[in-house]
């Protein structure tokens, strides 16, 4: 099957391969309609084990979500199932190799905050991921380029019943699913992945990010299995100090807290936001979604112009000397090949001189040209190679021999210091560390002005009316001459073009610098403006999504109350309409009173009995009715506390009631179990 021309849901047409997934590629799409462009991935329906539709139920269970890509159509065309989903931007792999395999602390933080998000919005909806890595978390696009979205839910399952929320079972000898790189470690024993596993695979995601590696890569074995099982070995004799050191102990703390979760334990996903926001806080980063592929974007970028500056200068320097060299008679055609290369005349002049025409001072003079030619060389080469990274030459070896050959002349004049036009190039110049500060300062983009052909003129000495027999009268009047000499060999337009240049560069002045400066940062200002908005706008969209969930489990509440409440009415009454009728002893029904459930069991023969407790024959354990559940969880310290959630205790008690005879019963102790688990298992709920 070609992918020309070809057309999915009538609508799409489908591009080049862009990527691949768990169990198919991926394509990119447009909406032929539209013009929108889409991602398209296929999977042959011959393939041993078809995924891409179960896949397409998974998205669609959890459409809505923040960074979760929405399904446009899924559907079978030819001999392919086909799934056109939202395109997204790179994978954090992707950006990962960008920026060399290291990611600052800040962006790691950036990340984590929303990766637990996400994980925690898909266990929410009753599933588990089991293929936590980067490459199944990309960024988004346009507007949404800051967001960090999952994809690829092939591998994900149901950890519990979405209705009832009944845990799947506890199971053992099950094969590796998922990477092993990021695998956790009961993964690793085959015990059955639950939500504990993914936020370890997290744990070692985002490790990945700080270190650059883990120090279970590249182990090598015979078979898959031996290098599993190296891997899991590994994973379990590395401490978490160790696999931690270097780094703050907020990981540790993760890591380890991952680790200790029993198979059914519910993550504390605030908790663990929490212990890396207060991270952040305390490094004094700002939340401005700069990571550090932005940073590294720029940096490039700004090379790419640097070295685009430089070339177009080479072929507009090389055009003139050409038209110089074709209108200007041979004998008196001025030689400049390269900006700021000293000229033939000049250094004949310096070889010639017979004032101080020693041999020390003509080998200084010597080197101090070749220094200079060397330093013009440096700084039209451009101080950062495409790349964006320090090439070799950007070691301050420019500067040194512009300094150096400075000081060398010096030597000729007995006054004060002489201070050249070299003021344009710095050679303290450097690029901020892009994890140190969110702020970033792009490199120069054009060699500095001061290493052109005519950098070093007569107004650059002090001393240009000194007397005739000073060596330093005679270079500044040998300077006029060779410029009067290049002068006459312009032409025309050089010569307007170069007094345009000059006025140019005499009518840039710092005000005019600050006001870029200023509008630079106005530009920035509203960029940070318009990302806060948006973080704003997700943060209140998170917060009603709890809402929503807290208004659902209240609702769940009341109802079970009413439901409770409803029951011990109907039982009141009838035993009201019975005319108070004597209740069997031994193991009939007994009556109490709500405030002391376990010793106040009254006689036989009590009026208007109102809870019902009766002894199991078989195991000897107390039923209680719905009212005398409903007066134990009330009485329970744990409720009391605040830490009970009847909701959610009548969710665990559900399939468990008895016949005592009369209705529905329910055994003392698993009502006090499900009051203990309620209480281990809301906290996060109720706070």
């Amino acid at each position: 099957m070609t992918t020309m021309d070809l057309r999915v849901g009538n609508k799409y047409r489908i591009g080049r391969k862009i990527g691949s997934g768990s169990f198919g590629d991926i394509y990119l799409g447009t909406n032929i309609i539209s013009g929108e462009e889409i991602a398209i991935k296929l999977e042959s329906v011959k393939a041993k084990h078809p995924q891409l539709e179960y896949e397409a139920r998974v998205y669609k269970s959890l459409a809505g979500g923040v960074g979760i890509p929405f399904v446009r159509w899924f559907g079978t065309e030819c001999d392919y199932n086909a799934m056109v989903i939202d395109l997204l931007g790179p994978s954090l792999e992707d950006l990962f190799n960008f920026c060399n395999r290291k990611f600052s602390l800040k962006t790691v933080l950036l990340l984590a905050d929303q990766l637990i998000s996400r994980i925690e919005y898909i266990h929410a909806k009753s599933f588990i991921h089991r293929d936590i890595k980067p490459d199944n978390f990309l960024m988004g696009i346009g507007k949404r380029g800051n967001q960090v979205n999952v994809i690829d839910f092939g591998l994900a399952k149901k950890y519990r019943d979405p209705k009832t929320h009944f845990h799947i079972p506890y199971r053992e000898n099950k094969n590796l699913t998922g990477t092993a790189r990021y695998a956790s470690i009961n993964t690793h024993l085959g015990v059955e992945q639950s939500r504990r596993d993914d936020m370890e695979s997290l744990g070692y995601v985002m490790l990945y990010f700080c270190r650059g590696t883990l120090p279970w890569q590249g182990l090598k074995a015979a078979t898959k299995k031996q290098k599993y099982d190296r891997i899991m070995e590994k994973k379990m004799t590395t401490p978490t100090e160790v696999l931690c050191r270097g780094f703050p102990n907020e990981f540790s703390i993760y890591l380890n807290y991952t680790r200790s979760l029993r198979f059914d334990d519910k993550p504390d996903y605030s908790y663990l936001r929490k212990i890396f926001r207060d991270l952040f806080v305390r490094e004094s980063y700002q939340y401005d979604y700069v990571f550090d592929w932005t940073v590294y974007k720029y940096q490039k970028n700004a090379a790419m112009i640097a070295d685009a500056t430089n070339n177009k200068k080479d072929k507009e320097a090389d055009g003139r000397q050409n038209a110089a060299g074709a209108q200007a008679p041979m004998a008196t055609t001025a030689t400049a090949a390269k900006p700021g290369a000293i000229s033939s005349q000049r250094r004949k002049v310096l070889d010639h001189n017979t004032l101080n025409n020693t041999p020390d001072t003509n080998r200084a003079m010597g080197g101090s040209d070749r220094m200079l030619r060397s330093a013009s060389k440096v700084a039209a080469s451009g101080a950062y190679g495409p790349a964006g990274s320090r090439t070799k030459r950007d070691d301050g070896y420019g500067a040194q021999c512009f300094l150096h050959a400075n000081n060398l002349h010096q030597l000729r004049s007995p006054g004060p210091p002489v201070i050249t036009n070299y003021h344009s190039f710095d050679p303290s110049f450097r690029v901020q560390n892009p994890a140190a500060s969110s702020s970033f300062v792009p490199p120069p983009h054009s060699p500095p002005e001061s290493f052109s052909k005519h950098s070093v003129s007569s107004n650059d000495f002090p001393n240009s009316h000194a007397e005739p027999g000073s060596v330093e009268g005679g270079d500044d009047q040998l300077q006029h001459r060779s410029s009067s000499e290049e002068k006459d060999n312009l032409t025309p337009a050089q010569s307007k073009r170069k007094a345009q240049n000059r006025a140019a560069a005499a009518n840039i002045s710092p005000i005019g610098a600050s006001s870029q400066r200023a509008f630079r940062e106005r530009k920035e200002r509203h960029v940070r403006e318009l990302e806060e908005k948006v973080s704003t706008l997700e943060q209140e969209s998170t917060t009603l999504a709890a809402d929503n969930e807290r208004l659902k489990r209240e609702l769940a509440k009341y109802a079970t109350e009413n439901e409770v409440l409803r029951a011990t009415t109907g039982q009141l009454a009838s035993s009201q309409g019975r005319h108070l009728e004597s209740e069997p002893t031994v193991t009939g029904p007994m009556k109490y009173t709500p405030t002391d459930f376990y010793t106040n069991l009254v006689p036989k023969g009590e009026p208007a009995p109102t809870h019902r407790v009766t002894i199991c024959e078989k195991t000897g354990e107390k039923l209680l009715d719905a009212g005398a559940t409903w007066d134990l969880i009330q009485g329970h310290e744990l409720y009391k506390q605040g830490l009970v959630d009847i909701g959610d205790v009548s969710n665990r008690l559900k399939g468990m009631a008895q016949c005592n005879g009369q209705g529905p019963a329910f055994r003392e102790g698993q009502v006090l179990r499900a009051i203990e688990a309620s209480a281990a298992a809301g906290r996060d709920e109720l706070i």
